[in-house]
């Protein structure tokens, strides 16, 4: 071999020797770097993880408490509910006197302090209640136009009676009055007048709601829903002649 190939034969044998490093190199540094990257992004969120504060410990949930008892009533009246409404009835030994527009005893004595009897009633609620609504009924004797008139006069002397009692109540919430005549009683059912007491209770209605919403003639409605086929304490609203609700003036 002349010295001449010698020469070209080592030359040949550094020069792929040396690409073959520089690949290799390259390789080598390209491996690395998709190392790197794939990872950054474990590391980023493992960061993130270490940053994140730790969740804030779990409340147990609390027993809802049962709703508060109904305060005692003063020892004349008695409560019945019905749907939206309480009927707060006065005791039958008082009552509306037979063919008059008073309220008087068990010995038809008058009972003269009406007023404060309702203010007790408010007080001892708490006024927990929002509008009210006074109920005037009569009993089956006598014209049923006659009695129909009366009873809206009962209702009209209770509505004055609620006013008093409210205006000397601590209570500055406005309440509407209504005004809710039944009329007479439909059937005597064979019982003399000394026996129709019940068919001219004292009856005044509070709505649980303070803000029914409701204009005169949806709450009407909604009220003979409620106590329609409802019977508390012997009063039962289909057994009277009428069903008129007016705003008290």
């Amino acid at each position: 071999m002349t010295r001449r190939a010698v020469a070209f034969l080592v030359w040949l044998v550094s020069t792929t020797a040396t690409s073959a490093l520089d690949w290799g190199v390259q390789a080598f540094l390209r491996e690395l770097s998709f190392r790197e990257d794939a990872a950054a992004p474990a590391a980023e969120v493992q960061a993130a993880e270490f940053s994140r504060p730790p969740a804030p410990p779990r409340i147990p949930d609390q027993p809802v408490p049962p709703p508060p008892s109904p305060p005692p009533l003063p020892e004349d009246w008695r409560r019945e509910p019905a749907g939206a409404v309480d009927l707060f009835v006065l005791s039958q030994e008082k009552r509306w006197e037979l063919g008059k527009a008073k309220v008087v005893d068990a010995d038809g004595e008058p009972v003269e302090d009406m007023r404060s009897r309702l203010k007790l009633l408010l007080w001892q609620l708490k006024m927990d209640y929002g509008d009210l609504v006074a109920v005037g009924t009569a009993s089956c004797e006598g014209l049923l136009s006659r009695e129909g008139s009366r009873a809206g006069r009962r209702s009209e002397h209770l509505v004055e009676w609620l006013r008093e009692a409210l205006s000397e109540l601590d209570d500055a919430a406005p309440r509407q009055i209504y005004r809710l005549n039944l009329g007479q009683f439909r059937d005597c059912r064979g019982l003399s007048p000394d026996q129709t007491d019940d068919q001219r209770r004292v009856i005044v209605l509070a709505f649980r709601n303070k803000q029914h919403g409701l204009n005169l003639d949806a709450l009407r409605e909604a009220l003979r829903q409620d106590l329609a086929g409802h019977s508390p304490l012997g009063f039962d609203p289909s057994d009277y002649s009428e069903f008129s609700l007016y705003e008290a003036r």
